[in-house]
């Protein structure tokens, strides 16, 4: 498995010149299979709504190219 932190996950974000907007995980687990899992820390209190855009966003397919070594 391999963790890969939201700073990593910006950083391939805007050298693949994907715009600064739009959510993304605070990190992403990558199983041994390739199946990515979304980590979400939330340290304070968001609105169901703002939650739910928020999964939404994963659910509609948020794929991300990711290079793990």
């Amino acid at each position: 498995m391999a963790w890969i932190s939201e700073r990593k996950l910006k950083h391939d974000k805007y050298k693949l010149g994907v715009g600064q907007h739009g959510h993304l995980p605070d990190a992403v687990l990558v199983c041994p299979d390739g199946k990515q899992i979304a980590v979400e820390v939330e340290l304070s209190c968001k609105s169901k709504q703002h939650l739910d855009a928020i999964l939404k966003t994963y659910a509609t397919g948020l794929v991300l190219c990711i290079e793990v070594k």
